[in-house]
């Protein structure tokens, strides 16, 4: 079974977390200790349509181990910084999917990581 990681837990990354997390899938987020104490009780889940799912299985990383998927979920003035401290989480099999909006991100997540 994958493992996910959440690399950057902003309005994308706590979105995708707290979908992962409702439908079972094993997934972990690292963010800023602010952003950790704010998701203790978990995540509420809306969108345009009214839908609604809620989650209480937030589960942080808290140590360096490699992922088998990582969403990098950070702004595109931030993935060069993200990269250096990816580099724990990640090993030879592992998938990194670039999450930003804007140009660029995967040249510089491949500059970093290009296997």
């Amino acid at each position: 079974m994958a493992s996910h990681l959440i690399f950057g837990a902003g309005l994308i990354g706590c979105y995708l977390g707290g979908c992962f997390s409702a439908l079972g899938i094993d997934v972990q987020l690292l963010c800023r200790p602010t952003i950790k104490k704010k998701l203790l009780n978990g995540i509420t889940l809306t969108d345009y349509q009214d839908n609604t799912a809620t989650t209480d299985q937030i589960k942080f990383c808290e140590s360096e181990v490699t992922f088998t998927v990582i969403w990098l979920t950070v702004k595109c003035t931030a993935v060069e910084q993200a990269c250096r401290e990816l580099r724990p989480y990640v090993g030879g099999n592992s998938i990194i999917f670039c999450c930003q909006n804007g140009l660029g991100a995967d040249q510089i997540v491949s500059k970093h990581f290009p296997d």
